[in-house]
């Protein structure tokens, strides 16, 4: 049987774990170059799929991971 989806975690996985803010009170996260690129050869093969603890981050994360890999 073929995997179908590739699912992981995105905090510690895809970031370091840091969070940044800005002067306004903006939380950045960031992100691996290498880890999109990776995510990006198994996207034609598999549907990528990320899970996050942090409610906060959820739009950066499905910003990063799923709009920026279109």
């Amino acid at each position: 049987m073929k995997p179908k989806a590739f699912i992981l975690d995105v905090d510690g996985v895809m970031t370091d774990a840091s969070f940044f803010y800005t002067a306004e009170g903006k939380v950045l996260k960031r992100f691996g170059s290498d880890d999109h690129d990776g995510l990006s050869l198994l996207k034609p093969y598999l549907e990528i799929r990320f899970v996050t603890g942090d409610h906060r981050g959820y739009p950066i994360s499905e910003a990063r991971i799923v709009k920026d890999m279109k």
